[in-house]
């Protein structure tokens, strides 16, 4: 049966015109094409309107309905989950997906991907489309680079991160929609599946977490911001054990710890001592005052680390984040605040004018540790305590065992507990033969390594223990130190809060946010962007009613 209405240049024409206007590259991809696909037949529905057949290899079937193709793509996107706000239209077909996609307000964004130009340029004469090649919600991605660019686009469009080149991808709830067509050539859609399955897991894996703790980071932020504006910043810290001619020791928790404390507390003035949350119980009731301690958990287990600890008479001071419980920042006298890359903490630097500075990231309050060792400029870094394994325990003697979830804002040793119950994994250990881990802890070596070959300075394991970390040069911590402690006492450098002018400076912008106006809502949207991705509209305004009533709080004690 021959189609009502076969393929038309001039409806070809009028649709490239509109395409050009939102879509010059795609446009000029198929300026002067001929408009035909090999294999592929257009015939009359029994409704009247063309649909396309597979007619090649000794194959004859319909890639759309015979009877009624718009009617069918209708009934397609009836069937679409009702909370779906992102449509991915894998093949253009004849165009029926599309214009039912873009039929009244149910998307608010259509992406179409189409990795054969031939079988777009074929839709564009099959009918009308200037209304929905108008669209403002309609992405296209047409041509050979249509699977990375579409996983490109949609990883742009959806980064909620407040940070220049980092992302944090966080798609809204949507549906993929398949066009048979997209089958024909062997690969592409295969090979779009598996980038986008990658983009996907991503998104759900941020999703839960911002879902689960967002609201929790946000509310310790602001209950923590008088102790933010007390602090000083990381940056005060720059350097400071380069300019002093000190090592760096970082402590981990690890069983081993117990067997050389005592050899640090030896040489405890004369290196700078980072020590994890979990580690400084160990370290003081052996006498020894660490210069430095890292919080970043945002969980209430975290306090228990200081908890009954004389932490405000030790010369100790907490390198924190904003996000953390804001009970520890109350157990230290003197404190260093980092950047954790959170919209609010953003926009509190911005209002200050300073910056706060920031730490590397990778799930472990240990790994945030060595990044710390490096920021201060010590040469060399020395690993003690830094067991990555077991078989003595789990902890040194007087570090707490505790467990809970993990995110990005909580170290992942609170989750070792149980995982050490499973399936033990065996790797080469300090000084020879094999010690039992776990999976987890393989990564963070993993990390440790590749970091290491990256550090300008010599890192020395002296754990004298665990796995193994290649790249680290494995000697024992009384020789470690005894070749490389300062001449000279390593004096902590003074933690002073912001000054007047600073303040000030967030007082105005506080006033600001709260006088409202256009300004106001831009401001409003950053500090909200992580809650738009996983809150509702009506969730977001009593955010901003109890935000308001914390700001209002800050200027009547200001």
């Amino acid at each position: 049966m021959g189609a009502r209405r076969v393929i038309s240049n001039e409806i070809f024409e009028r649709n490239l015109q509109v395409l050009g206007e939102r879509f010059p590259d795609t446009a000029r991809l198929l300026k002067g094409k001929t408009i035909e696909v090999k294999g592929i037949r257009i015939v009359s529905s029994r409704s009247g309107r063309p649909y396309l057949r597979l007619t090649a290899h000794g194959v004859d079937q319909p890639l759309e309905d015979e009877v009624d193709p718009a009617r069918q793509a209708k009934e397609e996107i009836a069937r679409c989950d009702p909370e779906a706000r992102l449509a991915i239209i894998k093949g253009s077909g004849s165009g029926y997906l599309l214009r039912a996609a873009l039929a009244g307000r149910r998307f608010a964004r259509v992406v179409l991907v189409e990795p054969e130009p031939a079988f777009f340029g074929l839709m564009l004469a099959m009918g009308d489309l200037r209304r929905a090649l108008s669209d403002p919600r309609l992405s296209l991605y047409v041509g050979p680079g249509a699977i990375e660019e579409s996983i490109r686009g949609l990883r742009n469009e959806y980064n909620f991160s407040c940070e220049p080149e980092r992302f944090l991808v966080v798609l809204p709830p949507y549906v993929v929609l398949r066009h048979p067509a997209i089958g024909i050539r062997p690969g592409k859609e295969e090979a779009w599946e598996v980038r986008f399955r990658e983009l996907a897991v991503t998104s759900d894996r941020n999703r839960a977490t911002l879902d689960r703790f967002v609201d929790v980071w946000r509310e310790h932020i602001w209950r923590n911001l008088p102790a933010i504006l007390r602090s000083a910043p990381l940056t005060a810290l720059e350097g400071v054990a380069k300019r002093a001619r000190v090592p760096v020791i970082l402590v981990g928790a690890g069983p081993s710890l117990d067997r050389n404390v005592s050899v640090l507390k030896e040489y405890a003035d004369r290196v700078a001592i980072i020590a994890v949350d979990t580690a400084l119980r160990s370290l003081v009731h052996a006498g020894i005052e660490p210069h430095f301690v890292i919080a970043v958990d945002a969980t209430e287990e975290n306090v228990y680390d200081f908890d009954g600890l004389p932490t405000r008479r030790l010369r100790t001071a907490l390198v924190m984040v904003p996000v953390v419980h804001p009970r520890i920042p109350e157990f230290f006298e003197r404190r260093f605040v980092a950047s954790y890359g959170h919209p609010v903490q953003n926009w509190i630097e911005e209002s200050l004018g300073e910056r706060f500075g920031s730490l590397l990231v990778s799930g472990s309050v240990s790994t945030i540790g060595y990044d710390l060792a490096r920021y201060l400029g010590g040469s060399p870094i020395i690993l003690m305590g830094m067991d990555l394994a077991y078989g003595m325990g789990t902890h040194a003697s007087g570090a707490r065992e505790h467990v809970g979830p993990m995110n990005r804002f909580e170290s992942r040793e609170r989750n070792l507990f149980e995982e050490m119950k499973r399936a033990k994994i065996t790797r080469p250990g300090w000084g020879g033969g094999t010690v039992a881990t776990t999976l987890q802890m393989v990564r963070w070596a993993e990390w440790f390594e590749r970091e290491v070959k990256k550090t300008s300075c010599r890192t020395i394991n002296a754990t004298e223990g665990g796995m193994r970390i290649a790249g680290a040069v494995e000697i024992s911590l009384e020789r470690a130190l005894k070749s490389y402690a300062g001449r000279n006492r390593f004096s902590m450098p003074r933690a002073e809060g912001f000054g007047k002018a600073a303040l000030d400076r967030f007082s105005r912008a506080v006033e600001r946010l709260r006088a409202g106006g256009i300004a106001s809502e831009t401001v409003w949207r950053r500090l909200l962007l992580w809650e738009s991705a996983v809150r509702s509209e009506e969730e977001q305004g009593r955010i901003r009613k109890e935000i308001r009533r914390l700001l209002d709080e800050y200027l009547a004690e200001r």
